[in-house]
C-alpha cells in the first residue's frame, strides 16, 4: 500500500510537466499469453508536441505461424523472420519508458501482450503509469450523455476518436502510425480536459481507467 500511495503522489503534478510515452503493438492474434507481438512502436511527446526524432518502430521475429491479423498489418513470413529479437526491442522499450507515462489506445491489451512478454524473458519495464486514450473517450463520452448502448460499432476504435477531436484520418495498422495517431489523440484529449486550469497526471490515468497499473 505504501509503495501504491508513493507512486499515486508522484502522479500529484499538473500533466504538462511529465513526460509520455505514446504506444502501440501489432500482434499475431488476441491472446496475451499465446501470441506474440510482431511490431512495437513508440514515440516521446510532452504537452507541447510530439518528438518525431526520438520515433522507433521495430518488427519483431516470432516462429509463431503468422494469422489474419498479421496479414491485416501488413507483416509477412519475410518480415517477421527479418526482425529483431524481441529481447532487443523490449530492453529499448524498457528504457525509453523509464521516467515516462505510458499512453496506449486500449491500454489494457496492450499492457497484457508487454507483461506476457517480459515475464517470459525475465525483464522489468516499468513506467510511472498507464493512460488508456480509449478510456478518456469512454469517460467523455458517458459526460456527454452517451451510455454503449447508444454508441454506433467502432465508435471508441483509435479512428473514431480522432475524428471527434476534429483530428485527421491516418491510415491505421501500422504500429508507428498509430503510435503517432494515439499521441495526437491524447494531446487532444488532455488540452480539453485541463481547459484553462490545472489537470493532474493522476486525474489522466484515473479517468483513463487505469489507476494503480504500471
Amino acid at each position: 500500500m505504501r509503495n501504491f500511495m508513493q507512486r499515486w503522489r508522484r502522479l500529484a503534478r499538473d500533466w504538462r510537466e511529465y513526460r509520455w510515452l505514446a504506444l502501440d503493438l501489432e500482434t499475431n492474434g488476441l491472446d496475451p499469453d499465446g501470441d506474440d507481438i510482431l511490431s512495437v512502436a513508440w514515440v516521446p511527446l510532452s504537452a507541447h508536441g510530439i518528438d518525431l526524432h526520438a520515433a522507433r518502430a521495430h518488427v519483431v521475429q516470432s516462429p509463431q505461424p503468422l494469422t489474419q491479423s498479421a496479414t491485416i498489418h501488413g507483416l509477412d513470413r519475410e518480415r517477421v523472420d527479418c526482425g529483431e529479437p524481441a529481447e532487443r526491442v523490449l530492453r529499448a522499450l524498457a528504457e525509453a519508458v523509464t521516467g515516462c507515462i505510458l499512453v496506449a489506445h486500449h491500454a489494457r491489451l496492450d499492457r497484457a501482450f508487454l507483461q506476457s512478454a517480459v515475464d517470459r524473458l525475465d525483464l522489468h519495464l516499468e513506467s510511472l503509469a498507464v493512460v488508456d486514450t480509449l478510456g478518456l473517450e469512454c469517460r467523455r463520452l458517458r459526460i456527454a450523455g452517451h451510455d454503449g448502448e447508444t454508441l454506433p460499432a467502432n465508435a471508441l476504435s483509435l479512428a473514431a476518436c480522432r475524428a471527434r477531436h476534429g483530428l485527421p484520418a491516418v491510415a491505421g495498422h501500422d504500429a508507428l502510425a498509430d503510435a503517432v495517431a494515439c499521441a495526437e489523440l491524447f494531446l487532444a484529449q488532455a488540452w480539453q480536459a485541463c481547459g484553462r486550469g490545472r489537470l493532474s497526471a493522476a486525474s489522466l490515468v484515473r479517468w483513463s481507467g487505469m489507476r494503480g497499473v504500471t
